[in-house]
């Protein structure tokens, strides 16, 4: 081949390598230029670690060891495994099943995570619980609206589903070294004979029409709101009484909806109140964008609106990410300013909900990010 035809060929190829890598190179550079200008690295970094679907990740204790490593080394400090669904326990249980047979992965993760100075605050969803154990106890289920049971929620009104909730989490205060337990209420609501009959009792109504009167738009919608919120609120009073009384030194923390009147009508989670009497340390609004339909930026406005309600001695820790289908594809750019809108909210950290939603080429950014000055 001709030497001269050679060095074009040789040249053009260069420079067409140099057009389409360059813009690449300097697109990388001038977003975390961006992203990591006067940033704010939170004290808080905590993950949740999600193994709904996905148990088979820890199968022995080095499993675990390597994982916790691996967080530690991308500069999370604290780590919110997750706990329970009412009927079935992610730890060993005297109460339920565990997910995991005789394997204990909360005490492995425990472990592993304090040999480096890893916070361990378990995941519970109260009131939750697996289809399996309704069926068994169908007497303990919430009900909904068109009479069916709900195969997914306990009745919060049922004094014996209370019971068995508070048990459950006790349990893992009681024989575990936990640092702290993180609270997700996310309840729909029950509509069953005996929310009725409290129900009515309570406000001493003498008809109804049940549940119509109590549904959005219905009749006694508030009163059904202010009433089942402070089922909700007596029954985190009593679980929060209890577990300071055991461990004085555990935090509290509770994932909530970012706006406390949005929180009560969705979720019937009264947190302005939690905060006013003290049941909580830590206040997580889960602010989800992309789940949202919002930008990003909408993290900074979310997070302030959360912080207007509290007092300066509540922690404010927002969750950040989403759900799965919405966040897997969230480039390192998008995560990393979602922490750095969090704390221009003035924030004091965030939790990465959740690890499996993170894909393997964001996480040496979380490490840069939390790490490098």
């Amino acid at each position: 081949m001709d030497k001269k035809f050679l060095a074009f060929v040789t040249s053009l190829v260069v420079i067409l390598l140099s057009g389409l890598l360059l813009p690449l190179l300097y697109q990388r550079r001038d977003w975390w230029s961006e992203v990591s200008k006067n940033k704010i690295v939170p004290t808080i970094r905590g993950v949740f670690i999600y193994y709904y679907w996905q148990g088979n990740r820890f199968t022995s204790p080095s499993s675990v060891d390597d994982y916790i490593e691996q967080l530690y080394k991308f500069g999370f400090n604290l780590v919110l495994p997750q706990g329970l669904d009412s009927g079935v326990s992610y730890y060993n249980s005297s109460i339920n099943p565990s997910k995991f047979g005789n394997f204990d992965l909360l005490k492995e993760i425990v472990i592993s995570s304090h040999r480096r100075n890893v916070k361990v605050w378990p995941w519970v969803m109260p009131f939750t619980a697996s289809s399996e154990f309704i069926s068994k106890n169908p007497n303990l289920a919430a009900v909904k609206a068109d009479g069916s049971v709900n195969y997914g929620l306990l009745d919060v009104a049922n004094s014996e589903a209370q019971d068995f909730v508070f048990n459950e989490i006790i349990e893992i205060v009681k024989n575990y070294n936990i640092d702290g337990i993180n609270i997700d209420i996310e309840y729909s609501g029950s509509y069953s004979q005996l929310d009725k009959s409290l129900f009515i009792k309570e406000f001493n109504i003498s008809s109804i029409n049940w549940p119509s009167d109590v549904l959005e738009n219905g009749k006694y919608r508030k009163e059904y709101v202010r009433w089942m919120s402070g089922i909700m609120t007596a029954f985190l009073r009593r679980l929060t009484t209890e577990i300071r009384t055991l461990k004085p030194e555990i935090v509290i923390s509770h994932d909530v909806v970012y706006d406390p009147e949005l929180a009560m009508n969705w979720y019937f989670t009264d947190w302005k109140t939690w905060v006013n009497e003290g049941l909580v340390d830590i206040i997580s609004p889960m602010i989800y964008h992309r789940d949202s339909g919002e930008p990003v930026s909408w993290v900074k406005d979310a997070s302030r609106i959360t912080r207007s309600y509290l007092p300066n001695s509540t922690i404010l820790v927002p969750c950040i990410g989403g759900a799965y289908s919405n966040t897997i594809s969230m480039p390192a750019s998008e995560w990393l300013e979602s922490i750095k809108y969090a704390m221009e909210g003035d924030s004091n950290g965030i939790l990465v909900f959740a690890d499996v939603c993170v894909s393997q080429d964001v996480w040496q950014y979380f490490g840069k990010y939390f790490h490098d000055p």
